[in-house]
């Protein structure tokens, strides 16, 4: 069977619909050879629903596989290849309305996605390669709730692509609050905390171990420094030149080539300094205490 309608829609496939002609109990199964579409003939297709611009970056959206189910609460299993990369899925989906209503949950995976781009943050983030298993509502990032844990392959952040790390936690609203566990060849961490982009400057609210963290290979540092320490941060910013919070770091090993320091402890602060663009910078430690 071959459907096609508006500009870009086109199911491909076999379609055994039992119930008919009350669609609302009719039991729907697909198999699709393909099935391609995209928001803007979505739009026309189902005009009460709400689309997400996320999904809109996506371009057109081409999946193979099957749908089993009712028209508003079925089983997705095949592949999505879309114009930000592949996903496979596995998941129940029940929709009510928009889709950011939509509850789902089950498998999901996917290889070289471009996250950053799918919720622009495209300087701060790039593609991702993950499988995870979700359960949440909602598709817009700025108002979806998902629980998370799997394991992410590749994630490119400020330029870096890190590899290998594990993942618990929560997406709610633009705020991640979770567990993080990184075994990156150039950085090894484990964290808990959250981190908020719900403002231009991500804010970041977490406790941490950093081991053999190579900062200027992860764009962190001008210089080719490596540190292990312990960490607590309270900030907002992408980079040292607008950071605002404070850090508290303990147990501090750097090394710079052939030279290497040790410190109990070093905490600094940066203030933005009232009814001025300036901001101010403590920093106190065992060898060193100044103000900028």
């Amino acid at each position: 069977l071959r459907i096609s309608t508006g500009s870009n829609t086109v199911f491909l496939g076999n379609i055994d619909a039992r119930g008919l002609p009350e669609i609302e109990d009719t039991y729907i199964m697909l198999d699709v050879d393909q099935l391609s579409s995209n928001t803007s003939d979505l739009s026309r297709i189902m005009p009460d629903v709400t689309w997400p611009s996320e999904l809109s970056r996506a371009g057109n959206i081409q999946f193979t596989g099957n749908f089993t189910g009712f028209y508003n609460d079925f089983v997705a299993y095949g592949t999505f290849n879309t114009a930000l990369g592949t996903i496979n899925s596995d998941l129940n989906l029940k929709f009510s309305g928009d889709a950011d209503d939509a509850v789902y949950s089950g498998n999901i995976a996917a290889q070289n996605f471009n996250i950053g781009r799918m919720i622009a943050q495209d300087s701060l983030l790039g593609s991702i390669t993950f499988a995870m298993n979700v359960k949440g509502r909602g598709f817009l990032f700025a108002t979806m709730t998902t629980t998370a844990s799997g394991t992410i392959d590749q994630v490119m952040i400020n330029d870096y692509n890190y590899r290998h790390t594990t993942v618990n936690g929560t997406l709610d609203k633009k705020i991640f609050n979770g567990t993080v566990k990184l075994q990156d060849e150039n950085a090894k961490l484990d964290f808990a905390g959250l981190i908020d982009f719900n403002k231009d400057l991500p804010e970041y609210d977490f406790k941490a171990r950093v081991d053999s963290a190579h900062l200027q290979t992860l764009n962190l540092a001008g210089k080719p420094y490596i540190m292990s320490a312990s960490v607590d941060m309270n900030m907002q910013g992408k980079n040292i030149d607008d950071f605002l919070g404070y850090l508290n770091v303990t147990d501090v090993h750097f090394a710079l080539n052939n030279d290497k320091w040790k410190t109990d402890s070093i905490n600094l602060s940066i203030l933005r300094q009232s009814d001025t663009a300036r901001r101010k910078l403590t920093l106190v430690s065992s060898f060193l205490s100044a103000e900028l």
